[in-house]
């Protein structure tokens, strides 16, 4: 089976990485390694539990990540936590509850 990455439509940013968003994307889609580079995304494997993650560029690349869905992109560490936690209180807010991929979905 070959690599299956999918894409939000509505992506979330960390603050640098939305200077260089063209760049990250570009990046990811060409398997290029860009090492303050992480990936926000959750797995679209059947039967395995969907959870957000944050996933190292270079570590993206590996097999094991083929079938994900990426829903923001961050520069460094700090900002991939920053991100998420944005994520969390944008779904308490819009939705009422911290059910976040139910609320990453909807924004589809």
């Amino acid at each position: 089976m070959g690599r299956k990455i999918e894409w939000n439509k509505n992506l979330y940013f960390g603050e640098y990485a939305r200077d260089h968003k063209r760049a990250h994307i570009a990046a990811i889609k060409k398997r290029v390694k860009a090492p303050l580079l992480y990936v926000i995304a959750y797995s679209l494997e059947e039967g395995r539990r969907a959870r957000l993650e944050i996933i190292h560029n270079i570590a993206f690349l590996l097999p094991q990540y083929d079938h994900y869905k990426i829903v923001g992109l961050a520069e460094g560490r700090q900002e991939a936590f920053l991100l998420v936690k944005k994520m969390v209180e944008d779904s308490i807010e819009k939705m009422g509850n911290e059910d976040i991929l139910a609320y990453l979905q909807g924004r589809e």
